[in-house]
């Protein structure tokens, strides 16, 4: 405060020092001038207080705005940093989880895929075609069984055509159905069977004297649609 009146004096000095240069003037009541300065210098003091706050007022407010910076800066950076760890913790544990269910999906035992068999289609059973036979088929099983008739040794037997299946005084075993048979080869056998029945029966005298030989005849006819075989005797 002192310093402030020194030098509102000083300037008072050099004021009148100036004004006597110029030329005199009358001054002005010491009262006056005294007031007038203490007005002044209280203005001057107010101004210089005020300036001093403003510096104040603008340290602080510098001080509070680095602060504030600083603050700023490393919240935001701790922020960051907190959610960096968070993301990285999270992405660890969804990466562990992923993992975890992947080994899981890969040791899972998965269930034997069994196939169904497709249904075996139904089909309806038809008889065969009836073969075919021809008259080389008739003369192929009259010929075998004449070779095999002829060539026993017990009882001769001898071809005689003009017997007949219907005619008097004949003999016969059975009847065989070529149509409705195995085939040629099994009416054939069963008529040799029958040439070896009737070798017995001739040599064994047919309840009379026995004979050392038979007539014979391999005949066929139709009967009700059916190709009969019979091997006839007399």
């Amino acid at each position: 405060m002192k310093r402030y009146i020194s030098l509102v004096a000083a300037l008072l000095c050099l004021g009148l020092f100036n004004a006597c240069g110029r030329g005199y003037t009358p001054m002005p009541p010491v009262e006056e001038t005294m007031s007038t300065t203490i007005t002044e210098t209280e203005t001057e003091s107010e101004s210089a207080i005020t300036e001093a706050a403003l510096e104040e007022t603008e340290a602080a407010a510098e001080g509070s705005a680095v602060q504030a910076s600083a603050t700023t800066t490393t919240a935001p950076a701790v922020k960051i940093s907190a959610t960096t760890a968070k993301q990285s913790t999270t992405a660890t544990t969804a990466k562990a989880s992923s993992a975890a269910t992947t080994t899981a999906c890969t040791t899972t035992t998965r269930a034997p895929t069994t196939t169904t068999a497709p249904p075996v289609p139904t089909t309806t059973q038809t008889n065969p075609p009836a073969p075919v036979y021809t008259q080389a088929d008739y003369d192929a099983i009259i010929k075998a069984v004449r070779d095999h008739a002829e060539a026993k040794t017990q009882v001769r037997f001898i071809w005689k055509p003009d017997l007949h299946y219907k005619g008097p005084a004949v003999g016969f075993h059975d009847v065989v159905n070529l149509t409705k048979s195995s085939g040629k080869e099994f009416v054939i056998n069963e008529l040799k069977y029958h040439v070896n029945l009737t070798e017995t029966h001739v040599a064994g005298g047919s309840g009379g004297v026995p004979g050392d030989a038979v007539y014979y005849n391999v005949e066929y006819f139709d009967y009700q649609g059916d190709l009969m075989w019979v091997l006839v005797y007399g």
